[in-house]
Formats: C-alpha cells, structure tokens, sequence
C-alpha cells in the first residue's frame, strides 16, 4: 500500500500554517489615544488618556511625545494615569506652561518587575479649547521621529505595533439666544407667561432675567 502523496500533503497543510501563524507571533502593543475624537466647544475642556493597549505578550518601558495646536488647545493639567504599572520615570512631564509654550507633550516611564501584559492607561492630558479657536478639527498627533520618537519596548527591543492619533472636533462658538419683552400701557404690572419652545439642545435650560437665574425650564 502506498499513501497518496495530495491527500497526505492537503492534511498537513492546515497543521503547517497554524505552525506558521503560532511561530510568527510576535509581542505587540499599540499606543493610541482615548478617546480618539472628541466633540467639544470653544471654552469647554476635554480629557483625553494616552493608552498603552496590548495585542501580545508584555512590555516594560513606554515613551510618548504628542504635539498639538497651541493656537487652539491648551494644557491644564497632566498626570501619569492612576494604574499606571510603569511607575519609574524616565523622562518627567515638564511643567504645563512649558508644554503650552512649545505645544508639545513628552513622557516615558519603565517598570522592572510586574510587567503588564494587559492594556492600561499610561498619561493622562486636559485640554482647554481656546475661546478664540476657530470651529474644525484640530490633530493630537505622536511624533515617531528621533530623539522624540513615541514607542513600547521589552527589554530594550521596540514592540510597537501602530500608533493610533486623536483629534478634537471643535464646534462654533455658543452665542446664547436673547429676547426683549415689551407691552403696552394697559398691560404694564399684568401677569404674562414665558413659554420655551426650544427647537434644539436638551432641556431643562436656565432663564435669566434681569441677572437672576431661574433653573430647570423645561421645553412647555
């Protein structure tokens, strides 16, 4: 008896590429931000987290370096993320006026022992929309060019798979509606209603008359 050479060569064939699909593995890790887009005003702020999210393996080192438009964004506050397991720094968040200044972020930390092998949040970064920003999108974006190169090592091997950017999708300035009552003579002192019949936004609204503020007027 002899075997057939296709038949024996077709079996093998789904064991030969699972080998191949195990062997060519690799860790990974991708570094994005989170969310990657965010709706906000101008004058409104927004928190955004620099994620270090797994695919494979572990890592033991993080470096990021994000730029953004200092014409339109400022920085109010900036802190390693609570969790974060690389809790040595390596090199320290400057001072938020600096970061404003130059409209860069730069961070990296390391860990010895611990390694993650899971996802976790890495930086944390409010922004300010500058009320005079124009509406449109507006990049937060990793560098990947030396010496400001974002990236995850494993004992001094880079893992990193992709960087994933973020951006902020401002909307046009608030200008709130106003209104004018006036009556006639015979009216002056009579009670009147006010009715909202808001066609947008979400009620309830605050009224204000004459700088005192009535709270929670719903539509009706």
């Amino acid at each position: 008896w002899k075997p057939n050479k296709a038949i024996y060569s077709i079996a093998l064939l789904p064991f030969i590429l699972l080998f191949m699909t195990v062997a060519g593995m690799s860790q990974g890790a991708n570094i994005i931000v989170s969310p990657a887009t965010t709706n906000v005003a101008a004058g409104a702020t927004f928190t955004v987290k620099l994620r270090v999210q797994i695919l494979s393996g572990d890592v033991d080192a993080a470096e990021v370096h994000l730029d953004f438009d200092n014409t339109k964004l400022s920085v109010t506050s900036v802190a390693p993320s609570a969790g974060n397991p690389l809790g040595s720094q390596l090199l320290a968040l400057e001072s938020v006026s600096t970061i404003n200044t130059n409209g860069h972020l730069h961070y990296a930390a390391f860990t010895t022992s611990g390694f993650p092998t899971t996802s976790f949040d890495f930086v944390d970064v409010t922004f300010l929309v500058n009320n005079a920003a124009p509406s449109g999108i507006t990049p937060l974006t990793f560098t990947t060019v030396f010496p400001h190169a974002t990236g995850v090592e494993r004992a001094g091997s880079s893992v990193l798979n992709t960087i994933v950017n973020g951006s902020a999708n401002i909307a046009a300035a608030c200008t709130p509606p106003t209104a004018t009552i006036s009556n006639t003579a015979t009216c002056n002192g009579q009670a009147f209603n006010l009715v909202s019949q808001a066609a947008t936004g979400t009620a309830p609204f605050d009224l204000v008359i004459n700088g005192n503020t009535y709270n929670n007027v719903n539509v009706g």
